[in-house]
């Protein structure tokens, strides 16, 4: 009599084969990261009478066997146990149906290395009614692609003021974080000051951040946002969850103030305060502030108000004044203080008015520096005549 021939594909295998075989295929994709799982499906065929089956698994590093289930009808009376071996097998005569037998769910351990693992099977047996062993093909094996962590990846010293760049966070103040693996967007994206933009969210110390903006120029990636009010001075753990992949930057350090004044590039090719005039207009060296005049600077970092602003708001009218004290130079001399606070109608920005000393001397750039409880800020420079 001629035997029956049947093709049997498995994974990675094509082969002709007229004895039962075993195979392997995933249920999904076989891209993993650290810690995803995914569904593995083991198949019976072309079988007579086996009652019973018993298997090796060879696992590469970083595979491991989460869950296995028996996902045929429970009315054949059959368990499933795994130790160094694994036994399908039961109390009785009952044969293996044909068709899915065994799911099994593969995790990749939080360790594993970024490369190509395997699940395969080996030294496959079935025993039939009698209990004589019947040989079995296990062609199957599967190739898992071990996909970077994925997870957001950032330092406590590249958590800054927006405008000094300097480390470390300011009750509403505006903070830069720069890192890898925050955000799925390319190119740049305003996030409106919503505390989720995207699928991704900032915290700090478990307080919700507001979202400026979300960057991915070239790879530079960061994200720009508002540090909660509510937050408390001392070191902070700031979390990020991209899409829900968390990461908690730890040691990032909460100052009462720290300002940073927002500098715009001039005409003449360097670098200024960014400060208007009384009618508005943008202080450059083509439009120099005037000695008498009074002009007003931006920066952010200044800390609390009086009255309170919630976190994410725009500055109401009238202005909330900074709680710590103010002080200003210009080229050494003092300048007399007419405002200091939270500046209307943005977020995270401060707004200090004051005036031009009479006496001090003209210049092109002169040196500005501003203190908010006794911090100083970056220094910048001013075009005076």
């Amino acid at each position: 009599m001629m035997p029956h021939w049947q093709i049997v594909l498995g994974i990675g295998a094509l082969a002709l084969q007229a004895q039962p075989t075993l195979t392997i295929s995933p249920g999904g994709g076989t891209q993993l990261r650290p810690g995803e799982q995914a569904e593995v499906y083991m198949t019976l065929s072309l079988h007579s009478g086996i009652t019973a089956l018993q298997w090796e698994e060879s696992l590469d590093d970083g595979l491991a066997a989460a869950i296995r289930e028996v996902q045929f009808d429970s009315s054949a009376a059959k368990q499933l146990q795994c130790h160094q071996r694994c036994v399908l097998y039961g109390l009785n005569t009952n044969p293996l149906p044909s068709g899915i037998l065994v799911r099994t769910s593969i995790r990749l351990t939080g360790s594993a290395s970024a490369g190509r693992a395997y699940l395969r099977l080996a030294n496959v047996q079935g025993v039939d009614a009698t209990g004589a062993l019947v040989d079995i093909a296990a062609p199957g094996e599967i190739e898992f692609q071990i996909l970077e962590d994925g997870r957001p990846s950032a330092a406590a010293d590249g958590i800054v003021n927006a405008a000094s760049y300097a480390p470390g966070l300011v009750p509403g103040g505006l903070a830069i974080l720069f890192g890898s693996g925050l955000s799925p967007i390319s190119g740049t994206e305003s996030a409106g000051a919503s505390l989720n933009h995207r699928g991704v969210s900032v915290s700090v110390n478990g307080r919700p951040a507001a979202l400026i903006s979300i960057g991915n120029q070239g790879g530079f990636e960061q994200i720009n946002f508002q540090t909660p009010f509510e937050s408390e001075a001392g070191l902070a753990t700031v979390e990020i969850d991209n899409n829900g992949r968390r990461t908690a930057v730890q040691g990032v350090e909460i100052y009462a103030s720290q300002p940073g004044v927002f500098e715009i590039a001039s005409e003449s090719g360097g670098r200024m305060a960014a400060a208007v005039d009384s009618a508005g207009r943008l202080v450059s060296p083509s439009n120099p502030a005037r000695r008498g005049s009074d002009i007003s600077l931006y920066f952010t970092g200044g800390g609390r108000v009086e009255p309170f602003v919630a976190s994410g708001a725009v500055g109401p009218v009238p202005p909330p004044r900074l709680s710590d004290s103010v002080r200003v130079t210009l080229n050494g001399v003092d300048c007399p203080l007419l405002f200091a606070g939270y500046a209307p109608f943005a977020v995270g920005v401060y707004q200090l008015n004051f005036r031009v000393p009479v006496d001090v001397s003209p210049g092109d750039a002169l040196p500005l520096l501003l203190q908010v409880g006794g911090y100083p800020a970056n220094p910048v420079r001013l075009p005076v005549q």
